[in-house]
């Protein structure tokens, strides 16, 4: 309340309108400052522990922000490859590529829901897709859909 009343105050002294008009703005920063650096801190919340995958199923490394028209869309198809829906992320990846057919990361993706499906003839063949696609500056991509590529041939038992 005194604080309102400092502002009324203010604004009827014989101070020109402007620097009246300043004072008020650098009045609330300063206010609205000390209430930022008041606020408590609530503790960081850990997140409980998630069910462990099965030892059959790729898991996927740590996730960048994909850019891209496509890039939503992905983004989901991932979380679902991440909570067991494999074949909700198959659909989306396939959309996905409707829209970026040229893109290796979600042709990579694609072959780590079909192998967690364990379709690996089709991982195999959707992973030698996503090995064309990936270009220069993506060797982590790469080294992943070999592995993957790997992985598939020998649970497939696929020469």
């Amino acid at each position: 309340m005194a604080t309102m009343t400092f502002f009324v105050s203010a604004l009827r002294t014989s101070v020109p309108a402007p620097q009246a008009l300043r004072r008020l703005l650098l009045m609330l920063l300063v206010i609205s400052l000390a209430g930022c650096a008041s606020s408590s801190k609530k503790p960081a919340q850990t997140a409980p522990p998630a069910s462990e995958p099965s030892r059959r199923q790729v898991e996927s490394p740590e996730k960048a922000p994909v850019p891209g028209p496509a890039a939503g869309i992905h983004a989901e198809a991932e979380k679902a490859l991440d909570h067991g829906r494999a074949a909700e992320a198959e659909i989306l990846l396939e959309r996905a590529l409707r829209i970026e057919p040229r893109n290796g990361l979600y042709w990579h993706t694609l072959a780590r829901a079909k192998f967690n499906q364990r379709r690996y003839a089709e991982a195999v063949q959707v992973a030698r897709k996503a090995e064309t696609l990936i270009g220069r500056g993506q060797e982590d991509l790469a080294e992943r859909n070999r592995v993957l590529m790997a992985r598939a041939r020998i649970a497939g038992r696929l020469p």
